[in-house]
């Protein structure tokens, strides 16, 4: 029988518990550095969203350009959820930590080699160049929430979340 190794991940046999608790009296934590977020572009939609969500329910959303295997500016996503009203219902940065603190096995179990992205919690830099937030896997045993700039580039791998209606 192999030696467990310290440290390392262990499969595992059951599901993880899919619930989700998200404290929405808090302010989320807008970074300061490296990306100094000077600006929030919907600060009340934060705040909008369930206390407790089942992960499993939350509904993936592609553009129709990257479900066609094409790469799209997220500014041309961004833009596209604000006009058809979609923003509101996207994850956002606090669900986006709670997400983190359950782990990278966790991820992998749900979002597998996706990028989760937080639409709602768009932020500013001190340049003006606005950065959506993101969750990813990070070799094998890290989750990391990281910011995108909208003028890159992206395709099926970065999906928005959406809580279902």
């Amino acid at each position: 029988m192999p030696k467990k190794m310290p440290g390392s991940i262990q499969k595992k046999s059951k599901k993880m518990n899919p619930i989700v608790c998200v404290n929405r009296s808090i302010y989320p934590p807008y970074p300061a550095y490296p990306y100094r977020m000077v600006k929030v572009t919907h600060p009340g939609l934060d705040k909008i969203g369930p206390a407790r969500f089942d992960i499993r329910k939350l509904k993936p959303w592609l553009h129709n350009k990257q479900k066609s295997d094409q790469w799209i500016h997220g500014y041309e996503i961004y833009e596209y959820l604000i006009a058809e009203k979609i923003l509101q219902s996207c994850l956002g940065l606090l669900d986006l930590v709670e997400i983190k603190k359950r782990g990278p096995i966790f991820f992998r179990q749900y979002f597998k080699d996706k990028a989760a992205n937080a639409w709602k919690s768009v932020g500013v830099d001190f340049n003006g160049a606005l950065f959506v937030p993101f969750l990813r896997e990070e070799g094998a045993s890290e989750v990391v929430l990281d910011w995108c700039p909208l003028n890159s580039g992206m395709d099926d791998r970065y999906v928005a979340l959406c809580f279902p209606k």
